[in-house]
């Protein structure tokens, strides 16, 4: 079993459950993880035992650990059933739209995969922010929501703040190809509290929403469920399956507390330890097949 080995990486080629049962008891905070979803036709949808993964993902994860693992199909139902059997309680799930369809062959064309999260002992899914520069990337039209909020609420005295957000306005607008302008014809008002921006109706609590606004893209906004995000394409995938870093950057927000460790099992190219190490947390990362281990050696190696 070979092992590459940075001050903030691990890097282990083998078998997935050969190399956890080397990890110790509560080992790592979180796992994120794509595992085969074994109906695939690819060497890579290697079969693996569902409840033997089950038991070590449960001894390795710490206390209050999480786990977050892509799946659909009868592999997803299994590995849930096969969690819970270790005292595992399912906490949330997120839908990665991929923003183009997959698979058009069966009668339901398929662009999304399901993520499933979740929680040994009393683990509970950590408060995350999407930074606005991630924001706009992947969901344009919520910062320019946010942006025409803080516009609103300018005044003669604040031209050169109104000209530069006018101008990020600009630059966003051409991402989009349609942007809602109105919600129903009214005007709603804002507030940010510790759970982020919300709509409130008692006057005795409204803040000006373009200072709410202002916040949420100082300290950015909560994941929403439904996750648009595109993956690599051409000579830039590295991988078959592979998934976005900025989807795992937020499942990683979501599951791991800040300079704790990652693990994944079935590591692929190294996505998640792209995601983990620009977040400043430790990863641990366990890959099989030879090829894509030489593929995430690389580009985590340094």
């Amino acid at each position: 079993m070979g092992k590459m080995d940075t001050t903030d990486c691990e890097l282990i080629h083998g078998d997935c459950l050969g190399a956890m049962a080397g990890m110790g008891d509560g080992a790592v905070d979180c796992i994120v993880t794509d595992p085969p979803y074994l109906y695939l036709t690819h060497r890579l949808d290697r079969a693996f035992d569902i409840p033997a993964f089950a038991r070590e993902a449960g001894r390795v994860l710490a206390p209050d650990g999480l786990i977050a693992y892509f799946g659909r199909g009868a592999m997803a139902a299994d590995m849930s059933v096969a969690l819970r059997a270790q005292g595992l309680r399912f906490l949330e799930e997120v839908v990665w739209d991929k923003r183009y369809i997959s698979s058009p062959m069966p009668p339901i064309l398929r662009r999304h995969e399901m993520v499933h999260i979740y929680g040994k002992g009393g683990g509970r899914i950590l408060p995350y922010r999407v930074p606005i520069e991630e924001e706009a990337m992947h969901d344009p039209g919520r910062c320019l929501t946010l942006l025409r909020r803080i516009l609103k609420g300018l005044n003669g005295g604040a031209r050169k703040r109104e000209a530069v957000l006018q101008g990020l306005l600009s630059a966003l607008e051409t991402k989009v190809s349609e942007i809602s302008r109105e919600v129903g014809g009214r005007e709603k008002r804002y507030v940010l509290g510790s759970e982020g921006v919300s709509m409130v109706h008692s006057a005795a609590t409204m803040e000006d929403e373009y200072i709410c606004a202002a916040r949420a893209l100082v300290h950015g906004g909560k994941p929403v469920s439904i996750q648009g995000h595109t993956v690599p394409r051409g000579a830039a995938r590295r991988h078959p399956t592979e998934k976005p870093v900025g989807l795992l950057r937020a499942l990683i927000g979501l599951c791991c507390p800040a300079g704790g460790t990652v693990l994944d099992p079935f590591m692929g190219s190294g996505s998640t330890g792209e995601a983990a190490r620009g977040m400043g947390r430790g990863f641990v990362g366990v890959e099989i097949d030879g090829e894509y281990f030489g593929k995430a050696k690389a580009r985590l190696g340094g």
